[in-house]
């Protein structure tokens, strides 16, 4: 077989296989012709692998004869061992389904056994429990997983550990003793097709604080380690990471911290030769795969760390914690995690003894009183340790958006121009006549005449025609009698509607150039100055469409021409509603889905089309508890409709009348007419919802046919939240890649991957609402504000925006942004930086709004003390007031009298101060002046939320 699929690919390598056999003396005779083949290309060095075990007589016949052929053997191990670790996409795809498997058996298997062990305090030994779950391992329908039993196996039988007794290496075994219920760590392996797979989870169970604490260091030393898995990065990056992150989190720790943080995995379980050890140069590529196991090893526990523990704990002098996953490495990023199940503290970490409810039991007996139940405790203990996550989380995502934008500072790229001057235009000199001979036919020498082709004004002066393009007239006065005709000049504010080029005009020549002012024309004819006047306004009306047209077409694409179906049946959605519309009121038609884009005809014969490459969001909204259902198209280019140009397109049906006629239309919940008509409406609920998404299904279907990338979203109703982002309270929704509100028009898109940062203001214990402003990867683009959100969407805002990988920030105050982002684009530089360019600390990137809600504290408890003390002084001021006058009068005529001069003390003073001192207070002087630039923007927008 091998030679048939061989056969003629390899024009340049021949290749010439030999066939084994049973037959010593044709071995030998192979090995000798292999043994010339080396030596004839001057070799004398021939690969092994000298750790490996053999069976059978054919490999120990190979190595005698290496041995007599005075050939050199040596260990090819570490380099075949980096030749398997990276994988392609078949072996990425079974790796991932054994780490599944042996997710599954952990959750669905251990996991449950062990709780059900403790809930019923059911004795069992460790070993006795291990072999349960291997059977699971080895007949995975036991936990309803439908897979062949000759495709799995267990990597090793599971290591389940408890009671103080723990190795947290991956050779340990578990033991005869009974499983107890404090710190219990269980690590399972399993192959899928050949391959491994391997997940450890520690159980914590009446965990102490320490416990705690040391549990929350491991999982965020396991991300600090996950961020070093990056292409290029070695693999005793891992380790070294984790013993930098260590000595700045608690140096103590460093002491229980294993010398190897896993290895690779694949069709070996451990490959010794790609270890996560301090002393491994092999690089990380794309397609390897790792066992990550960080751990910390017996760590002791003191009587004072015990205090207050139930039995089971008080009996441990020390504990283990170890996580370990499958992670697969990435082109870009951190490593993807393939064994998926949950190891934060709420999900790992039981709480058994009754300890606490006795306590409450007895805070109620004691004075009678009703105190808040055990399941509101447990549900602020639970609200506690997510508020502690999510700021974990946000640290993390923190640290890693500096990395990446002082990367993409150093690349500007994204970050804008920061010029707020808009487009500049080159000045071009005006030209509308070579030579007299173009003049219209019907000018005479002593009459205005407007030439609507050239759009210019010819005026008499001295008895000839001078023409004045119609771009350097400032305004022109109606005849009565006299006509004033005013023009640019430079010095004089030139109104908003000055054309740009006229304005460069007048920069360009103004301090070189002599500029009429004005001309006044006064003519015998009645009739000459009224048309002229008519003919100018006229012009000036063509001139302003033209621009306005040129204006809206500047972002137009051209589109390519829609190629329609032929061949075969048409996906088609019949009687919906277009927004915005093509022309009239309501726009109703048809929508269809061609080769390479949409086309939507009107009931008037209109026509709209959409191209699939113009698309970059695709939503569909069905109508649950709203009054349409439709599907939005966020465009990347603009499309002309109408006369306007618009990014968003959307077709929708309503459901019901957005507005009804409620006069005497109430009827009793009872009526048959009135539950006829819910059942109606439900019924038509759900079958546009079908029909709208069969239809979504059959567009993607149809691009994804003819090549083109198209996702249709739905909004996540769960995570939806009210705000106001215009003008009224809408209910704004996210998605997969962006946050929308499509029910009201204009609609709402914003996409999530333009979005750099997250700053929540106004939030305080006092307010009941808060605003959430978005600010953009591109600095010159404004950030979208959305206001009056209630207090209740702050956590679940949080964790959509730590879901999504968008850092956020709080602060207590209404902020001026544009001020804001002017300072952002001046201090480019050093933005990113956790110091000045004088050297001065400061928080690096958007972390200053956060650390404004300190100041604002203080600055609080300085203005109470100030208006206390002003109000307390008060009363006495008029009564010092004269006295105080006085003195100063007398210390003036001091002055007067020459006999101290002021001036002189302070030159003095002066020369007494070196250049250091005084390089020191110009930089004092500097700080204040940047923190100044910072605040007065956020008090200013402060001050006109409080107006």
């Amino acid at each position: 077989m091998l030679e048939k699929d061989l056969a003629g690919k390899h024009d340049t390598i021949k290749i010439n296989l030999m066939t084994r056999t049973k037959d010593e003396g044709q071995n030998r005779e192979f090995f000798n012709e292999l043994g010339n083949v080396v030596r004839k290309g001057g070799g004398k060095r021939i690969g092994s692998l000298f750790k490996s075990e053999y069976e059978g007589t054919f490999i120990p016949s190979w190595m005698n004869f290496v041995d007599q052929s005075q050939l050199e053997k040596f260990d090819i191990a570490p380099s075949l061992g980096l030749f398997l670790a990276i994988k392609d996409e078949f072996e990425l795809d079974l790796c991932k389904r054994a780490a599944v498997l042996s997710n599954k058996v952990m959750k669905h298997g251990f996991v449950q056994e062990m709780e059900s062990i403790l809930d019923n305090e059911t004795k069992i030994t460790h070993d006795a429990l291990a072999k349960k779950i291997e059977e699971i391992i080895l007949d995975p329908s036991k936990i309803n997983i439908k897979v062949s039993v000759d495709a799995v196996d267990a990597c090793y039988t599971p290591i389940i550990q408890s009671g103080g007794n723990y190795d947290i290496k991956p050779s340990a075994v578990s033991d005869d003793k009974r499983l107890s219920a404090d710190v219990i760590i269980c690590s399972i392996g399993a192959r899928y097709k050949g391959y491994c797979a391997n997940v450890s989870r520690t159980f914590m169970v009446d965990a102490v604080k320490k416990v705690e604490k040391s549990y929350a260091t491991l999982l965020a030393l396991y991300d600090a380690c996950l961020e070093q898995m990056i292409p290029g990065n070695e693999l005793k990056n891992v380790l070294d990471g984790a013993k930098t992150f260590l000595r700045k989190r608690d140096a103590e720790l460093l002491n229980y911290l294993p010398k190897s943080l896993g290895f690779a995995v694949g069709l070996e379980f451990r490959d010794s030769s790609m270890l996560l050890n301090g002393t491994n140069v092999n690089k990380f590529t794309p397609g390897m795969v790792f066992n990550l196991s960080v751990g910390l090893h017996n760590i002791p526990l003191s009587e004072e760390d015990k205090k207050g523990a139930p039995d089971t704990v008080q009996k441990l002098s020390m504990f283990s914690v170890l996580l370990a996953d499958i992670v697969a490495v990435q082109a870009e990023g951190v490593p993807e995690v393939m064994t998926k199940i949950s190891k934060e503290f709420g999900d790992v970490s039981y709480n058994i003894g009754g300890k606490e409810e006795d306590e409450e039991v007895e805070e109620v007996e004691e004075d009678g009183a009703p105190r808040r139940s055990g399941r509101a405790k447990e549900e602020k203990i639970a609200n506690e340790l997510s508020a502690q996550s999510r700021a974990r989380r946000q640290a993390e995502l923190m640290a890693k958006r500096l990395v990446e934008n002082r990367r993409r500072l150093q690349n500007g790229d994204g970050l804008g121009t920061g010029d707020d001057e808009g487009e500049q235009v080159e000045a071009k000199d005006l030209t509308v006549y070579r030579s007299k001979d173009e003049y219209p036919r019907d000018t005479a020498p002593n009459r205005l005449k407007v030439d609507l082709e050239k759009e210019c004004l010819l005026l008499p002066i001295n008895g000839e025609l001078v023409p004045f393009h119609i771009s350097t007239i400032k305004s022109m006065t109606q005849p009565d009698p006299d006509m004033r005709i005013n023009f640019y000049i430079p010095g004089t504010a030139m109104g908003k509607e000055v054309p740009k080029n006229m304005q460069q005009l007048v920069l360009k020549y103004g301090p070189s150039a002599m500029f009429i002012k004005e001309l006044t024309f006064r003519s015998l004819d009645g009739k000459n100055l009224p048309t002229v006047y008519q003919q100018f306004q006229e012009l000036r009306r063509r001139i302003r469409q033209r621009e306005q047209k040129a204006e809206q077409e500047k972002d137009l694409v051209v589109q390519t021409k829609l190629i329609r179906i032929k061949d075969q049946r048409v996906p088609r959605l019949q009687e919906v509603t277009m927004r915005p519309q093509l022309s009239g009121r309501k726009c109703i038609g048809t929508l269809e889905a061609h080769q390479n884009g949409l086309r939507f005809t009107s009931s008037k014969a209109e026509i709209l089309d959409v191209m699939y490459g113009n698309i970059k969001h695709a939503i569909f909204q069905p109508c649950d508890r709203t009054t349409m259902v439709l599907v939005h198209f966020h465009l990347k280019d603009f499309i002309l409709i109408g006369k306007k140009k618009h990014k968003d397109v959307q077709f929708y049906t309503e459901v019901v009348e957005s507005s009804l006629n409620l006069e005497g239309s109430h009827r009793s919940s009872y009526d048959p007419d009135e539950l006829d008509d819910e059942q109606r409406e439900r019924e038509m609920r759900k079958r546009l919802n079908l029909a709208f998404k069969e239809f979504c299904s059959k567009v993607e279907k149809v691009a994804a046919h003819y090549e083109f990338n198209l996702n249709v979203d739905v909004p996540f109703k769960k995570s939806g939240f009210l705000g106001n982002w215009s003008k009224e309270m809408v209910l704004l929704q996210p998605t997969t890649n962006c946050l929308v509100n499509l029910t009201e028009w204009p609609s709402f898109v914003m996409t999530l991957s333009e979005v750099e940062h997250a700053h929540f203001e106004r939030v305080t214990y006092a307010t009941k609402a808060f605003d959430v402003t978005f600010i953009f990867k591109n600095w010159d683009m404004v950030p979208r504000t959305i206001t009056a959100i209630d207090m209740k969407y702050m956590d679940i805002i949080q964790d959509w925006l730590n879901l999504v990988e968008i850092t956020f920030t709080k602060g207590p105050r209404s902020i001026n942004w544009t001020d804001i982002m002017k300072i952002v684009r001046d201090e480019r530089n050093t933005f990113y930086e956790d110091v000045d360019e004088e050297g001065e600390s400061k928080p690096p990137g958007w972390l200053f709004l956060s650390a404004e809600l300190s100041d604002d504290e203080d600055e609080g408890e300085e203005d109470e003390d100030s208006n206390f003390s002003e109000e307390s002084d008060g009363s006495d001021e008029s009564e010092s007031d004269d006295s105080d006058s006085d003195d100063e009068s007398d210390f003036s005529e001091e002055d007067s009298d020459g006999s101290y001069d002021e001036e002189e003390e302070e030159g003095l003073e002066e020369k007494g101060m070196d250049w250091e001192e005084l390089e020191q207070d110009a930089k004092k002087a500097d700080a204040e002046k940047r923190k100044s630039d910072y605040e007065e923007p956020m008090k200013s927008g402060n001050k006109k939320q409080r107006r």
